[in-house]
């Protein structure tokens, strides 16, 4: 099978070539795609992203609205789940599965920046004049 990366496949709000990598792996054959940023633009790349009959799972706080194409939600047989949080269990399993060491999650670790830096770093952020999939604070 081929790969196309770990940290394209899990990283939905940057803009990635994330439609012709997945078809190139899967062909969309059952494609399903979990949202987790919560703006309108990236539940509609991810929609976009979920094969017919497939699944889109939208997780966390979201922008109270946003408008899909219910026409293809029917005509493809798209399921819509929604998730606002995550239980105990899950997130004791999601911390026995980062203790495996099994995942690249360094990889996600772009930079990092001191509790003092952080108002300056988050603004850059904002305007866009600093790129970052993950900021580690330090105290």
């Amino acid at each position: 099978m081929k790969t196309i990366g770990w940290i394209d496949w899990f990283v939905m709000g940057l803009y990635l070539d994330l439609f012709g990598r997945l078809d190139i792996l899967v062909n969309n054959a059952g494609v399903s795609s979990f949202e987790a940023v919560g703006l309108a633009e990236t539940v509609q790349s991810s929609f976009d992203l979920t094969a017919a009959g497939g699944t889109l799972v939208i997780i966390g706080n979201l922008a109270k609205e946003f408008t899909l194409p219910l026409q293809l939600v029917t005509g493809r047989e798209t399921t819509i789940r929604g998730s606002y949080g995550f239980t105990k269990q899950d997130f004791g399993a999601a911390v026995e599965i980062i203790n495996q060491n099994n995942l690249p999650l360094q990889r996600l670790i772009t930079g990092s920046c001191n509790l003092e830096e952080t108002p300056a770093v988050m603004s850059q952020l904002a305007r866009g004049e600093l790129q970052a999939t993950k900021m580690v604070i330090r105290p």
